[in-house]
């Protein structure tokens, strides 16, 4: 995907997890009735539409929501997929998960059972989670 905002764009798979406020069908913010209390959640990428809002880059340098104006398709090769210790990283300037979740899995019972529980935070801790022996593991060796 090729996700358009305001101050640039990023490109990654659908399945990849971004940390986003979506609209709602019917046109307003989700996560709350006030924008103090609005959050951001994970959502899986190809969830995104125009409207939502991403964490980007702002002039001076912070993180500020950035609209979302186009969502594309975009066809290549490669995989760049870093494990980190916080799970978190920024792609483009944009606050993004380090976790994909494959669609085998996004299918399941499970997995929409965790999306509905929470505002998707469960499915990027969950990820988290399960990944702890490997990036135990990893820290190790490069240690």
């Amino acid at each position: 995907l090729d996700i358009r905002f305001r101050s640039g764009h990023v490109q990654l798979t659908s399945n990849h997890l971004v940390f986003a406020q979506q609209l709602r069908p019917d046109g307003e913010e989700g996560g709350g009735s006030s924008s103090s209390s609005r959050s951001l959640a994970p959502l899986l990428a190809g969830a995104v539409r125009c409207g939502d809002q991403l964490l980007g880059p702002w002039l001076d340098g912070s993180l500020v929501l950035q609209e979302v104006l186009a969502v594309g398709r975009v066809e290549g090769r490669g995989l760049y997929a870093p494990l980190l210790s916080g799970g978190t990283l920024l792609v483009n300037g944009i606050l993004a998960s380090c976790y994909a979740i494959p669609r085998s899995i996004v299918g399941s019972s499970l997995y929409k059972g965790l999306a509905a529980l929470s505002d998707g935070s469960a499915v990027h801790e969950a990820a988290h989670a399960w990944s702890l022996p490997l990036r135990l593991l990893c820290g190790r060796s490069s240690a």
